[in-house]
């Protein structure tokens, strides 16, 4: 059989029990990661959802098919037993259930559709956008959403690549929106009002553009993709693509402490409770300091987006003049740029630090991968991919203890379906 090679560019799709997983590549290497599990309600999904209890203060609890909480002003006087649409915007963390929010959002890389319920809509435009550029966008658009629809609630934004788009798909992006916020139901039982596992949701995911990139997948997803309209090329029959083009050995590699660098330098990446430190080490890098930090810099802009983290980040670069420190930003805030999640890039410190703040969106690469439940699909995965166990799979306790909560036992019984017999486990003893 013909090793399978990997793309320049494109989307890598890997299914197992339970999951299916997704990677952007550029250049040969990883960008973006992002993962649909049994049972998850992804950030981003619009969810009919059903007032439970209050916390007077605070917010309220929301029945969505799952639990989630409702925080701010925007959960006061809702009573019991109220309907609403919400969409999730905090993944579940802990004991903290998921998060949710009033205000709807549906995108198209040029176009952000926002939806506020009691709340005039407003025409506004990237503020990283030249400023006539922002003003002819602006006045496009206001001819185009009608005041009614903002009365009632509608706001759109325009985004970097609006600039690119004609007149003509400007508008017809902004209709097909108009046309998706409509068929959002709110009558229904608590739950996602569409498919919020679709692969388009997942590949959108990766990236607002993601769509429009070739997709290699593994032979079980074929039919959803045709079912979605997705072109797709396939893996060979029983080839997990992530484990042929070594995806998961780069994944892991980059979840690590220490990032070896082209060149001979080095970064650390440190998280702590309070913020993230990434050092900055040339090592045995022979370039001039600044070439060494301009790639380290664009590095940690992918790093950031791949591994997703969140919070605070303050990063220490060697020591540069002021000319080569605003070079140097003006790089990294173009790398940053790329990102589907608006970093905000604060500066430097007197002490030469740079700081960086980025949304939280979730678990972080990590603990998605390594966690009790990314490690128990894992064992899934090679169960069904690789040759039949002899005797029971060893597990960690707390690995055993997912399997056996209720979104493990759907998974388990996926892998049941595709083996022909249940898999068996046992508990490590250490």
């Amino acid at each position: 059989m013909r090793p399978l090679d990997r793309p320049e560019t494109g989307i890598i799709l890997s299914e197992g029990p339970g999951e299916v997983r997704a990677v952007r590549l550029a250049e040969s290497v990883c960008i973006a990661f992002a993962a649909h599990r049994v049972g998850e309600v992804p950030l981003g999904t619009i969810c009919r959802a059903l007032v439970r209890a209050h916390m007077p203060g605070v917010g309220a609890f929301l029945d969505i098919g799952a639990e989630a909480f409702l925080s701010g002003p925007a959960a006061e006087g809702l009573p019991l037993g109220a309907r609403l649409l919400v969409q999730v915007n905090r993944a579940a963390s802990g004991d903290k259930p998921l998060g949710v929010t009033r205000s709807l959002t549906w995108e198209t890389p040029a176009l952000v559709l926002t939806y506020r319920p009691g709340v005039p809509g407003d025409i506004s435009a990237a503020r990283s956008l030249p400023e006539g550029e922002r003003a002819r966008l602006k006045a496009f658009l206001s001819d185009h959403l009608p005041p009614e629809r903002r009365a009632a609630g509608f706001s759109v934004t325009a985004r970097g690549p609006a600039l690119e788009r004609k007149q003509a798909a400007l508008a017809a992006d902004l209709r097909a929106l108009l046309v998706d916020a409509d068929g959002v139901a709110q009558d229904g039982p608590p739950g996602p009002v569409a498919d919020s596992t679709s692969l388009r949701r997942l590949i959108a995911d990766l990236g607002a553009d993601s769509a429009a990139l070739p997709i290699l997948a593994p032979l079980t997803l074929a039919p959803r993709l045709r079912a979605e309209g997705l072109a797709f090329d396939l893996a060979p029959p029983a080839v997990d693509p992530f484990a042929a083009l070594d995806i998961d050995a780069e994944l892991a590699e980059v979840c690590a402490a220490e990032i070896p660098l082209p060149g001979g330098g080095r970064l650390w990446i440190e998280p702590t409770r309070a913020l993230t430190a990434i050092d900055l080490d040339s090592g045995s890098d022979p370039r001039p300091p600044e070439g060494f930090v301009m790639d380290a810099l664009r590095q940690v802009a992918r790093l950031l987006r791949l591994r997703g983290l969140g919070g605070t980040i303050v990063i220490d670069p060697p020591r540069l003049g002021s000319a080569a420190q605003a070079r140097l930003m003006a790089v990294f805030k173009q790398a940053l740029a790329a990102d589907s999640v608006a970093s905000d890039l604060l500066g430097i410190t007197r002490g030469g630090l740079i700081e960086v703040t980025r949304p939280h969106r979730g678990a972080v690469l990590r603990e998605r991968l390594f966690g009790p439940e990314g490690q128990a699909l894992a064992i899934l995965r090679a169960l069904v991919y690789g040759p039949p166990p002899h005797e029971p799979v060893a597990v960690t306790a707390a690995q055993m203890a997912w399997l056996d909560g209720p979104r493990g036992q759907a998974a388990r019984r996926e892998a049941a379906q595709r083996l022909g017999q249940a898999p068996q486990f046992q508990v490590k003893e250490d």
